[in-house]
């Protein structure tokens, strides 16, 4: 396989996995957020629960990102000068800095995952503080 297909599939496979993980996260978040609605509607405020939807929204942001670069890695596949397109977009929408380096698809994937990661430790931040929440 050459480099362009490898890319190509690294591109395809980030999407596919970033924006189906990302929405399972998302959907469970949003359910618990439900919950610590419903709960701080029958309890007296509950600094946790308030918290805990707070998170919810930080968690949504994340999955947004995660969306978002789903989706640029669809689109724009393995090619790399494609992505250097897309630098040269964010830098012309003041999205980015002039002077910040393009970067290798696997780093952008890197990247993307990060994301994914801060988005699954707000989901668990936003379950610990609901729990707290309901306890106390």
């Amino acid at each position: 396989m050459n480099e362009t297909n490898d890319d190509s599939l690294t591109a395809t496979i980030s999407a596919v996995f970033l924006r189906s993980m990302g929405k399972v996260l998302n959907k469970w978040a949003m359910l618990f957020a439900l919950a610590a609605i419903v709960i701080i509607g029958l309890k007296a405020n509950n600094v946790f629960l308030l918290a805990s939807i707070i998170v919810a929204l930080i968690q949504a942001y994340f999955a947004a990102r995660c969306v978002f670069d789903a989706a640029v890695f669809a689109a724009l596949g393995g090619e790399i000068t494609q992505y250097e397109g897309f630098d040269r977009l964010l830098i012309r929408w003041k999205l980015r800095g002039e002077n910040v380096a393009s970067r290798s698809l696997d780093a952008r994937v890197r990247g993307a995952m990060r994301l994914l990661h801060w988005q699954a430790y707000s989901f668990g931040g936003q379950i610990i503080l609901l729990v707290i929440g309901l306890y106390s």
